[in-house]
């Protein structure tokens, strides 16, 4: 499978924002996107919502992510992350934090309308002591309780 470049026309200009709302991509496509995203420093918004994600594509996407050598290390210029209505649940948002911690950059993470629930929010809420550079989480629509809503605050 040949890796998408990130640039546009003949000049090679790097593509800064990166909008696959609505697609149906699979597994597959996820692979694709996360090799591309990974080579794309210049990238500074991935917009994926409403795309049924699986759990396998989402675990694909933040590998890239990784924090040693990872996509979120290399990458300063990643402010804005879409993943609104995605189908995530509170393991996926587990997994989703652990990459957080790595974050050098990102500073908007849009999670609303999934079903993440009070256990997501609360394994989110654990990376805000380390992450610097989180400033705004979006988790409208996101099954929280006032438990969830708790260990927020």
């Amino acid at each position: 499978m040949k890796v998408l470049e990130i640039t546009v026309g003949k000049d090679s200009t790097p593509l800064k924002i990166l909008d696959l709302t609505h697609n149906n991509f699979t597994d597959v496509g996820c692979s694709s996107i996360s090799q591309m995203i990974y080579s794309g420093q210049n990238l500074m918004a991935l917009y994926l919502s409403e795309n049924s994600l699986s759990e396998k594509c989402v675990e694909t996407l933040f590998e890239s992510f990784q924090c040693e050598g990872g996509w979120l290390k290399k990458n300063r210029n990643l402010i804005f992350l879409g993943l609104a209505e995605t189908n995530l649940t509170a393991s996926i948002a587990k997994t989703i934090s652990t990459y957080l911690d790595c974050n050098i950059g990102l500073n908007t993470l849009d999670l609303t309308g999934n079903n993440i629930s009070d256990a997501g929010v609360i394994s989110l809420s654990a990376i805000f002591p380390r992450n610097r550079y989180l400033e705004q989480l979006s988790l409208a629509r996101c099954g929280i309780t006032e438990t969830g809503i708790k260990g927020i605050v």
